[in-house]
């Protein structure tokens, strides 16, 4: 549907709840959403879309929200044909969902100066320095976010001179989280989001595509790291192929030279990389991978085919990535016999996850 009809019926359902009402029961929707449930739906997944980059079905929408949630139980209905919930619980389901897809690193985006100044009411330390620090910011933000032109390393710096390591310390935090809060907003008159993403991409892809082409990333999308680094236990279901981007991901960002296999008929080999000072025209790859996204353990079969790899095409080690574990057998026999072989295992690969996830959710992370 088009965005602008969208927005459009969305405002037109505002007024109609603003001026229709005949009791105060009613009065109190005003703050709220009474709409067609299709409309509602494609309002709600185009407002998520804008702010992940990832578009949802809407099984995939109803899956991200609380089970016993209001928004939950009236997308999932059958027989509703309108929804009707109050603007503080959309909004709480909202950025419920935004933490799921990997956008927001909290189930909730707080209003910094209400947060900042309630949690250091008693504190005569830190209330006087807070006070100090939003006094300073006054001039310098825009409905609760610092203007283009605040220079903030000299901002920290003024912080840190009035109140030492603790002004710089609450300064970074309070402008985090002012942020966030844009990022989480439900507000058609702030469009703002943390990276101006130039696509929407399905999240099924995650799941059905073997594609390795990526718009934001080299082998897999950053939407999609952000998303299995909120959702670990997808990795579970993630394509075989994908998760094979994911390791040439995280090797290629370490600053290797990746060569992807061809994914299948690839011989046991899915990635080549060599260290960024070695030719890969003419010496062999440093390490060798075999990418394993299984529920059972790898087992010495697998490892010894590793290792012939590797001493047939002279590579320094090999690699076994998996989601699962190693065998105890299969870590024996490369102890008994010294084989290069090393292995990455699942406890790795949240770790992996964890570095490659999009750097911070301010700005200040990037100073």
């Amino acid at each position: 549907m088009d965005q602008h009809k969208i927005r459009a019926a969305v405002y037109f359902c505002h007024f109609e709840m603003a001026v229709n009402y005949k009791n105060e029961s009613q009065k109190n929707l005003m703050s709220g959403f009474l709409m067609p449930r299709d409309l509602f739906v494609a309002y709600i997944s185009e407002q998520i879309g804008f702010k992940s980059g990832l578009a949802l079905s809407l099984d995939e929408l109803i899956s991200h929200t609380d089970i016993k949630s209001n928004l939950r139980t009236q997308l999932s209905s059958a027989e509703a044909t309108h929804v009707s919930i109050h603007h503080d619980e959309l909004l709480e389901s909202f950025q419920k969902i935004l933490h799921r897809l990997g956008v927001l690193p909290h189930p909730v985006a707080y209003h910094a100066p209400t947060f900042f100044r309630f949690s250091s009411k008693n504190d005569a330390i830190r209330q006087p320095v807070i006070d100090g620090i939003f006094d300073l910011l006054a001039g310098e933000s825009d409905w609760l976010l610092p203007k283009p032109g605040l220079e903030l390393s000299q901002f920290l710096r003024n912080t840190e001179e009035r109140w030492g390591h603790l002004g710089q310390k609450l300064a970074r935090e309070i402008i985090d989280m002012m942020y966030l809060y844009r990022i989480g907003a439900l507000c058609e008159f702030d469009r703002f989001r943390r990276i101006d993403w130039t696509n929407t991409i399905e999240l099924k892809e995650l799941f059905s595509s073997e594609s390795l082409d990526a718009s934001d990333g080299r082998f897999i999308d950053q939407r999609l790291l952000d998303y299995l680094g909120a959702n670990f236990s997808a990795i579970d279901a993630m394509n075989w192929r994908k998760f094979e981007g994911l390791v040439g991901e995280f090797f290629s960002r370490a600053g290797y030279d990746v060569e992807m296999g061809p994914g299948r008929g690839d011989g046991g080999v899915d990635i080549r990389a060599w260290k960024p000072e070695i030719d890969r025209n003419s010496d062999p790859p440093t390490i060798l991978i075999q990418c394993k996204r299984q529920k059972s353990s790898i087992e010495q079969l697998i490892v010894k085919a590793l290792w012939a790899d590797v001493v047939h095409e002279g590579a320094e080690s090999g690699l076994i990535v998996t989601s699962s574990r190693i065998a105890p057998g299969s870590q024996r026999v490369c102890s008994a016999r010294s084989y290069p072989v090393r292995f990455e295992e699942r406890a790795s690969l949240a770790r992996w996850l964890k570095a490659l996830r999009t750097p911070g959710s301010g700005i200040l992370t990037r100073i």
